[in-house]
């Protein structure tokens, strides 16, 4: 299954991406990177976790940026 996680790479986003990873879940993660960080999605490259997050940069207000 895979879930979609907007701002992902926020304080609090990061936290459930990491715990849906744990728990064996694909996490697609998007942020416009505005007040989130890239750093807090790190612990993502341990081991065989990077390969079940994909992480893209756009803002949700771009519907063009969205639907590529």
């Amino acid at each position: 299954m895979k879930i979609l996680v907007t701002g992902g790479a926020g304080l609090i986003g990061s936290n459930v991406v990491r715990v849906l990873v744990e728990s064996g879940l694909e996490v697609i993660v998007g942020d416009n990177l505005w007040r989130g960080s890239i750093d807090n999605l790190k612990w993502s490259t341990k081991d065989s976790v990077d390969l079940q997050t994909v992480v893209y940069k756009y803002d949700l207000r771009d519907y063009n940026k969205c639907v590529e």
